[in-house]
């Protein structure tokens, strides 16, 4: 976490080629929790058997979690989650 509430993505197998630091994961340390607690709420969806239902739940997550916590996409940390 940085001095301005901050918390950034550093990936240790970059130290040795400047490609560490992967940029901003979010602003405050209680934002993880919110997603947490978002992923929570769509769980069943996201863990449903059929494809179009996860497909779904998955929408919907990223669009909530865009909307509360990321405020309209500022880091892109969380994009492989999506994929």
């Amino acid at each position: 976490m940085c001095k301005s509430g901050d918390v950034v993505h550093y990936d240790p197998n970059g130290w040795d080629h400047g490609a560490g630091y992967r940029g901003l994961a979010t602003d405050s340390l209680s934002d993880p929790a919110t997603l947490l607690g978002l992923m929570a709420e769509h769980l069943d969806g996201l863990l449903a058997a059929e494809a179009d239902r996860r497909h779904t739940a998955a929408a919907a997550l990223r669009a909530v979690m865009t909307e509360q916590v990321l405020r309209d996409g500022e880091t892109s940390f969380w994009d492989p989650a999506f994929e």
